[in-house]
This record gives C-alpha cells, structure tokens and sequence, in this order.
C-alpha cells in the first residue's frame, strides 16, 4: 500500500524548485495513483487538490511551460500556507490569465458572465470564483482584502 500526503507533495515541489527534482519526477508522483499496480491510498487533502493539479501536469508535460517554476513557486506559497484549496492552487498556477481576465473585466473588455466562464474553464474542479476574483481584485489593488490571507 502506497500512502500519497500533501506534505510529500510540498516536499517534492520545493525539491524541484530547488534543482533536486525534476518536473518529470513531480508529474510522476501526482499520477501515481493512475499508474501504480499497488494499492494506493490519497490523503483526503491532496485528494481534493489533485483535479486542479493533474490537469496541469498533463498541459505541462503536452506542452511545456516556460513559466513552470513560477508557477511552482506561486504553487509552493500555497502549499506552505494557512489551507491549500482547488481555489487558491489555480490562483497560483493561473496567475498570470487570472490577472488579464479580472484586468478586462475591470475596463468593461468582458461581461460578468465571460469572466465567470472563462474562470470556470480554468480547472475541471468545480471552483468558487467568487474567491478568486476577489483575490484578483485585491492584488490589482481594487479592493480592500488583504491579498496576502487568500481566505
């Protein structure tokens, strides 16, 4: 029986992050309950995070992405915070399309509606947007939340 946690999770991100992993052996631990032929058992709390995660393995490994460690560092603050949630790993990971989408929505570019949607589009998960967009808003300076609690 393998045992997945979210603690090996923040332990293999920040080993990438510092040159001592790969991204390959990151992807690879967060498909390994896919592709073991043992049993494998998933901390409730990764649980919930892997449908944003896997996803963006899969991209990742498909496509490449030259913003990976950004991305993995963004990643990292989450992981080492008060409660990773779905919501506050695609803030990380989706960062920078985050920005742009909240940014139009703020000159009127798009709808409320767009916004959601394209929101939405950002991870399979069922995702709260609302949190989402008011942490957008906050880190555009356009609200009075303190960004840096992501609650």
């Amino acid at each position: 029986m393998i045992r997945l946690t979210l603690k090996q999770l923040e332990a293999i991100v920040e080993r990438t992050l510092h040159g001592e992993r790969t991204l390959d052996e990151l992807r690879a631990f967060l498909f390994l309950r896919h592709e073991s032929e043992e049993d494998v058992e998933v901390e409730p709390e990764l649980e919930e995070l892997l449908p944003v995660l896997e996803p963006y393995a899969e991209y990742e490994e498909a496509m490449g992405d030259s913003a990976a460690l950004e991305r993995l560092a963004r990643l990292q603050r989450v992981l080492n915070g008060p409660i990773p949630t779905r919501e506050r790993v695609v803030f990380a990971l989706k960062y920078d399309t985050i920005m742009v989408l909240t940014s139009k929505l703020e000159r009127g570019v798009i709808d409320d509606a767009t916004f959601e949607r394209q929101l939405a589009a950002l991870s399979p998960a069922p995702l709260d947007t609302r949190r989402i967009r008011l942490w957008a808003r906050a880190h555009l300076g356009l609200s009075d939340l303190d960004a840096a609690k992501m609650s």
